[in-house]
């Protein structure tokens, strides 16, 4: 591989690990931990300082102009990973390695996700803010948008949740910057933090489908599944008799998580 090519693996190792390492602290809502309570998140950007450390070597012969910013952004990663093995970190961390994110966002477009189309059905809502509130709520068209969305498939509830997060998070750091409103800007990111928590424990308790031939399989061997009660009532609201809504919830491998497991380790039998 060449300096170039070694750069560019460096470079995506780098998101991929402050993504991870912003996810879990997602999961920090109140209060501070302690640095042995941190350790996954302090892995994660152990390995952002090891890569970022190898790309301000790949950097002079693959991309010259890139190493003072890999410099720099490396003392920053040093910077934060010893403050938490010291002192710990509390709600404010997921911030802090968001700004690390956004610095890479910002140099190496590939990566950028201001300019992100994939969530269109929110579009309206985040570009309008003036038209939303004179109208008092969302417009019809993005309502039903959300609906169908939500409706063909439940788990788009956390997808729609984390764009609102990462929106939430935009105008913080807008607030901050252009406003210098410290307050306001706390404010939008205890909101983000707050869709955060709801958009993960959303996608833990729906999961991923399971094969609808394991239901079969379990439902033969004399246990009870049940239908994901998200699925069955986001059919029914579209008019299928109950019935019919958990068989095709079913059908489709949509179980209720806590059937599931209980047939798994052998209780639930008929």
């Amino acid at each position: 591989m060449s300096d170039r090519e070694f750069l560019e693996y460096n470079i995506d190792n780098i998101f991929k690990n402050l993504l991870q390492a912003e996810y879990h602290a997602k999961n920090i809502i109140g209060g501070k931990l302690q640095p042995e309570h941190l350790s996954c998140i302090n892995k994660h950007l152990a390995f952002v300082e090891g890569e970022a450390e190898e790309a301000t070597a790949h950097c002079i012969v693959g991309e010259p102009d890139l190493c003072e910013f890999f410099r720099e952004f490396l003392q920053k990663v040093k910077k934060l990973r010893q403050k938490i093995k010291k002192e710990g970190a509390g709600s404010e961390l997921q911030h802090e390695i968001r700004k690390l994110r956004k610095e890479i966002e910002g140099r190496f477009k590939e990566y950028d996700t201001s300019e992100c189309r994939v969530c269109k059905i929110i579009d309206n809502l985040l570009k309008s803010p003036k038209e939303v509130k004179k109208m008092g709520k969302i417009s019809d068209n993005l309502e039903k948008e959300l609906r169908d969305a939500m409706g063909k498939s439940p788990e788009a509830l956390s997808a729609i949740l984390e764009v609102l997060e990462e929106e939430c998070y935009e105008i913080a750091d807008h607030v901050r910057t252009n406003w210098q409103d410290k307050i306001l800007a706390k404010w939008w990111e205890r909101m983000g933090r707050k869709l955060g928590f709801i958009a993960t424990e959303a996608k833990e308790e729906l999961g991923d489908p399971v094969s609808p031939e394991e239901v079969k399989k379990l439902e033969q061997a004399g246990y009870k599944i049940k239908a994901h009660p998200i699925c069955v009532i986001s059919k029914m609201a579209k008019g299928k008799p109950r019935e019919k809504a958990e068989a095709e919830c079913l059908a489709e491998g949509k179980v209720h998580p806590i059937s599931f497991w209980a047939a798994e380790v052998g209780y639930g039998r008929k």
